[in-house]
């Protein structure tokens, strides 16, 4: 049983006895009303994260948006046509649903501004891309509450990346350089997530273990400053499709326990020089921890599935900001219309979105009589 004394149903650990019971996952269903559509950016890769707003007691969304270009700010070529490089956004919403872009060009400066609700973390020179930034309750100073993940590659030859920690009280205004502590040892895409484990009293990254590799790992800090060795967390097995790979695992502490947020990349079976690289969808399965360093699968159906051909979703949804309100559970992600790293050029900044799912509190797994009597006996 958890900590909190919520009985959660992942597995049978605190069960002595059950009869005529299923074990099913939850559905959280899309709000429609809660898509963010940015005009200025192309949202695929965007790793929301939404916050509370101190500023106005609503909501603030964290997201990188690709602008429109044609090159990296290095000169190499952009994955997407007529796309350059990541920017750090904003918007802002009073109930987590409708969201606005606020015009900070006069209140926030940015040196090298190309949106109006962009901020700096770093120039764009710089920045590379982030992660879904991490809102620490436990800061010691409110300039620090907000930490932002980002990575910066050396060139596409290289697979070398630097990572480095950017702090904010707010979301807006940004601390912190190259010269600050790494978050990753070796480099690696901006596919992390933190969190505090009161199991083991630090805070928890979790982290791929290299560039490119496609497995879970985990990474302890008490201090922002110095960081434990990677251990191996969860990677793809048998009992996965063909070829599978853990993308990354958005994770978050809750009723005692700890969940993750699967992101599962099943490819498609190609030989050519892309490999895994190129094609290929990913949905949400859900994996969870008792101690936040040590995970299990659950069921390996859809927890949020890909959405209908055509519509943003098909391609990759990605879950990476989870927000628990006094009546549901709420999940933001970024979404695209086609397959990994596979753009449409005719569909132009309109390709992906943020989308909001929300589920009744408690809703990740529940048991289901299927008819008849049934019965269950705790430890």
């Amino acid at each position: 049983m958890s900590d909190s004394g919520k009985l959660l149903f992942f597995d049978d650990v605190q069960l002595w006895a059950k009869n005529n019971i299923v074990r099913k996952l939850g559905a959280p269903e899309l709000v429609p009303e809660g898509t963010l559509l940015d005009p200025r950016t192309e949202l695929s890769f965007a790793y929301p994260t939404v916050l509370p707003n101190i500023n106005t007691g609503g909501w603030r969304c964290l997201y990188q948006g690709l602008l429109p270009g044609g090159t990296n700010a290095s000169g190499d070529p952009s994955i997407v046509p007529g796309i350059s490089q990541f920017a750090a956004c904003v918007a802002d919403s009073d109930d987590g649903i409708s969201w606005i872009f606020p015009d900070l060009s006069e209140s926030v400066p940015v040196s090298d501004r190309r949106i109006p609700n962009q901020v700096e973390p770093a120039s764009l020179d710089m920045f590379g891309e982030w992660g879904p930034p991490y809102y620490d309750e436990r800061a010691e100073s409110p300039h620090e509450r907000i930490k932002g993940f980002v990575c910066k590659g050396h060139g596409p030859q290289t697979g070398v990346k630097d990572s480095w920690i950017v702090t904010s009280p707010d979301g807006l205004a940004w601390a912190g350089d190259l010269n600050s502590a790494r978050w990753h040892p070796y480099g690696s895409d901006p596919t992390v997530s933190a969190f505090w484990s009161d199991h083991r009293g630090s805070y928890v990254l979790v982290i791929r273990p290299n560039n490119g590799d496609r497995r879970i790992a985990v990474m302890e800090t008490r201090d922002w400053k110095e960081f434990s060795s990677l251990e191996l967390a969860l990677w793809a097995d048998a009992l996965d499709p063909d070829l599978a790979e853990i993308y990354a695992m958005p994770s978050f502490p809750y009723g005692g326990m700890y969940i993750g947020l699967v992101w599962l990349y099943s490819v498609p079976p190609v030989g050519d020089e892309y490999g895994k690289f190129n094609a290929g969808r990913i949905d949400c399965q859900l994996a969870y921890s008792y101690d936040g360093l040590h995970w299990n699968r659950s069921l390996r159906n859809s927890f949020i599935p890909n959405t209908g051909p055509g519509e943003v979703g098909f391609g990759c949804i990605l879950p990476s900001s989870m927000v628990v309100t006094d009546t549901e559970v709420r999940f933001y992600s970024c979404a695209s219309r086609v397959e990994h790293a596979a753009y449409d050029e005719s569909l132009g900044l309109n390709n992906g979105a943020i989308l909001m799912h929300r589920m009744r509190i408690d809703g990740f797994v529940y048991f289901e009589c299927p008819g008849g009597v049934s019965y269950l006996k705790t430890r």
